[in-house]
């Protein structure tokens, strides 16, 4: 229930404050002020953000390196360099990967290691997930044909792998 209502527009609000701060910013009244720099602000919320990023008060610090930060937002664009390091990278090309079984899939590219096979045709792949989306292709519709072998597809990539 939203018992409040705007005397302007009829738009209901609850609780009270949530009246007051449209209010506000319908009339651009800012009663709330920085005792640092004299800005005004029409929410308390924005003044204490505000606050905060003036005074430098940093209440979020870095768990790799220390440096602080007065908002969340800022300590996670500056710790991303900082999560590469926790990733795994393959020894190959440099690319990153969030865990070492998926750097392992990866690295099957080079090897050529394609230990998955379909019972139904004896094609290969290199990951699981790959040969149970294939087997999927022999219970759906078939749409595609070869014009090599005559094999139907139910997903025109399918033709050509």
């Amino acid at each position: 229930e939203q018992p409040y209502p705007c005397s302007e527009c009829g738009k209901c609000f609850s609780p009270r404050s949530s009246l007051h701060i449209y209010l506000r910013s319908n009339t651009d009244e800012k009663p709330y002020v920085c005792p640092e720099c004299g800005k005004y602000f029409s929410v308390k919320l924005n003044l204490h953000t505000h606050q905060r990023s003036y005074m430098r008060e940093q209440l979020y610090p870095c768990s790799e390196c220390g440096k602080s930060f007065s908002q969340k937002s800022s300590l996670h664009v500056y710790q991303r360099p900082h999560m590469r390091k926790m990733l795994y990278p393959c020894s190959k090309c440099g690319k990153f990967f969030s865990d070492k079984y998926r750097l392992y899939i990866y690295q099957r590219s080079y090897t050529g290691e394609k230990p998955y096979v379909c019972p139904e045709c004896g094609k290969y792949f290199s990951v699981k997930l790959s040969l149970h989306t294939h087997q999927r292709s022999y219970k759906e519709e078939k749409l595609y044909t070869c014009s090599e072998c005559g094999k139907c597809f139910s997903e025109k990539p399918f033709l050509h792998i």
